[in-house]
């Protein structure tokens, strides 16, 4: 019966493909980058061990193979969006969009009478804990300006806002029994 089992290089050739390969380089200041060196030797080993490489996906100015590379401003790595400033304002938008989508999803569980405790369970599952997702890195490392975290903050007071409306912010936390991000991302970093 083994016998019988086809094996997937004999149905699709005998190239592989790669998911994710990273190279990351530190380039001292008033130093050369050697980006080009790296990638030429993954770009080698890969034709070696009959490896494809997915040059779409490629995110620095190199070539492979004689192609040009389209630079980037930004790169996302495991959810981390990290821009070529340094700064966490790509991530952080990227993380409101996202959550300003679930919000309106809380809008309509709100609307079709789901009690508050399910909303709160529903906050806390798929919005809050995408804000908490890479915070230790955000948070902690470079510390998140204020302006971000008055913008990560906005999120929760939406999304308590429409859990409990009409009541303020300090109270429908206590209600929710969660404390702001700031607390929270702080607590996490710890």
């Amino acid at each position: 019966m083994i016998n019988d089992l086809v094996s997937p290089s004999a149905l699709f050739g005998v190239w592989k493909y790669v998911d994710d390969t990273t190279l990351l380089e530190k380039v001292p200041k008033g130093q050369q980058s050697r980006a080009q060196e790296a990638v030429d030797h993954v770009s080698n080993w890969s034709a070696e061990n009959l490896f494809l490489l997915n040059l779409e996906r490629t995110k620095d100015p190199v070539t492979v193979n004689g192609t040009q590379i389209q630079a980037t401003t930004s790169s996302k790595l495991l959810g981390l969006i990290i821009n070529n400033t340094l700064t966490w304002n790509d991530h952080v938008d990227s993380l409101i969009k996202k959550a300003a989508r679930k919000i309106y999803l809380l809008v309509q569980l709100k609307r079709a009478r789901v009690p508050a405790e399910g909303l709160v369970a529903y906050y806390c599952a798929c919005i809050r804990s995408s804000l908490d997702y890479t915070c230790s890195v955000f948070h902690y490392t470079y510390s998140l300006p204020q302006y971000l975290q008055s913008e990560l903050e906005n999120v929760q007071k939406r999304a308590l806002a429409c859990i409990f409306t009409r009541m303020p912010y300090r109270e429908a936390l206590e209600r929710a029994c969660l404390t702001s991000n700031k607390e929270l991302h702080e607590d996490i970093t710890r």
